[in-house]
């Protein structure tokens, strides 16, 4: 399968007053054509700080250090702010996590859809309005031609994410990047938004990086999964080996502290939660940085930091334990 993405040896770093925090660390990462990634990990472990490295939307104290990112033969790394702009919304989009803060309050959602298209194609405003009316019926917004004269205050959190979508794929995209869109919606409503981006991306031939904490979307999205720790991708696999058998001992973890259902369809009474907490990224530890939350850990694992290794022709793993 070819390479949509692919992501070599990414540092990104920011200037703090305490110092330098390094969000991302060595993280490969490759996606293929028509390909569903799903990113996942705890809050702080460096997914979104990737997603925005990817589009080099980096605040000014942010800075990639180190690595490559290639896409469609172009090193995103060292592209001209110009180039990016044409790739931006065009052949990469991304979806927020909150649309209320995405949208402009004061724009009628058509127009900010229609003007994504307007910036990289040459075409009438009728054309456009054309366009995204029919991208709303996609997405499933009711009434679209009414929807579109409408401000963001008066869609509910799930039809604002629906334009945000609509506006992700509005100039037909290669790669989709999802920031945990549906984190401020309900249940119901999440899951529509994932059945609704996984039949676009399968209908639309894009692939999509989709960047969750939640194991449950993973198991049910996903084609492979990546899982980040503190600045690291530490497993990388097809979901289905993934969840048959986590060998990191994070990963391992994780799937520990789903919630379980006994036989007779109550939920357990205590889930296993994960001891320790993240290490400080302005002040790594030696070594692995698991190792203070590891019931595996060896001595070899506060000498050096594991190497990401295959483990078999699908999958990585960072541990001492896999090489």
């Amino acid at each position: 399968m070819e390479d949509v993405l692919e992501v070599k040896g990414l540092h990104t770093y920011f200037n703090t007053p305490r110092g330098v925090v390094k969000s991302v660390r060595g993280v490969d990462l490759r996606i293929g054509a028509s390909e569903i990634v799903c990113l996942v990990g705890e809050s702080g472990s460096g997914k979104s700080v990737t997603a925005h490295s990817i589009m080099r939307l980096l605040p000014r104290a942010g800075g990639i250090a180190e690595g490559e990112i290639r896409f469609s033969n172009l090193d995103i790394v060292k592209a001209s702010e110009a180039a990016m702009r044409k790739i931006r919304g065009n052949d990469i989009s991304m979806i927020f996590q909150e649309p209320m803060t995405s949208l402009n309050p004061v724009l009628r959602v058509g127009r900010q859809v229609s003007e994504v298209i307007r910036l990289h194609e040459k075409i009438s405003v009728k054309a456009a309005k054309d366009r995204v009316v029919q991208l709303f019926r996609d997405v499933g917004i009711p009434a679209a031609e009414k929807r579109y004269d409408a401000y963001p205050h008066e869609m509910s959190g799930g039809m604002r994410q629906r334009v945000m979508i609509a506006m992700a794929l509005a100039c037909k995209p290669h790669l989709i990047i999802a920031d945990e869109p549906t984190t401020a919606l309900d249940v119901t409503i999440q899951a529509q938004v994932l059945d609704l981006l996984r039949s676009l991306v399968v209908g639309s031939g894009s692939s999509l990086l989709l960047i969750t904490h939640d194991l449950g979307v993973v198991s049910e999205t996903a084609d492979r999964v990546a899982v980040m720790y503190a600045g690291q991708i530490v497993e990388s696999a097809d979901v289905t080996e993934f969840f048959e058998k986590p060998l990191h001992p994070y990963s391992v973890a994780l799937m520990n502290c789903v919630p379980q259902v006994d036989a007779d369809h109550s939920m357990v009474s205590e889930l296993p939660t994960i001891p320790g907490t993240v290490p400080d990224l302005a002040n790594l530890p030696s070594g692995c940085v698991f190792q203070d939350r590891c019931q595996n850990v060896f001595s070899r694992c506060r000498e050096s930091d594991p190497p990401f290794t295959a483990h078999s022709s699908t999958r990585q793993v960072r541990c001492w334990l896999h090489v």
